[in-house]
C-alpha cells in the first residue's frame, strides 16, 4: 500500500493526497466516514455512497454523484423528507452514542 507523509495542521486539519483522491474519485461534497482501526492504531476513511439503488432514478447511468447534484435533484418536498430521515437518523445514532462532533 501507497504511503504519503503530511503534517496536520495546527487546527487539527489535513489534506487527502491527490493521488489518493484521483484513486478513490473523491469529488467537492463527497461525503466520508472516518473510523478508528484499534487493532492497527490508524484511521480508515470511507466514501460513503449517498444514495442506493434508487439513484439510478435520479442518475441514468447509477453513477455516484456529489451531493450537490443529488440535492439539486430534488424538489422541496423530497428535500424536507430527506432533512427528516437524516434528522431521525442522527438523533438514533446519538442516543446510541455512535456520533462524534463534525463541526469545524
Amino acid at each position: 500500500m501507497a504511503r504519503i507523509k503530511r503534517i496536520l495542521g495546527k487546527r487539527g486539519r489535513t489534506t487527502i493526497p491527490y493521488e489518493f483522491r484521483k484513486i478513490l474519485d473523491l469529488k467537492h461534497n463527497d461525503v466520508l466516514t472516518f473510523a478508528m482501526n484499534d487493532a492497527e492504531n490508524c484511521v480508515v476513511i470511507t466514501k460513503e455512497r449517498i444514495c442506493t439503488d434508487d439513484c439510478i432514478l435520479l442518475h441514468p447511468n447509477g453513477r455516484d454523484i456529489s451531493l450537490d447534484d443529488f440535492l439539486s435533484k430534488m424538489n422541496r418536498e423530497e428535500m424536507l423528507k430527506a432533512i427528516a430521515a437524516l434528522s431521525k437518523a442522527l438523533v438514533e445514532k446519538e442516543d446510541r452514542h455512535e456520533t462524534q462532533d463534525i463541526s469545524d
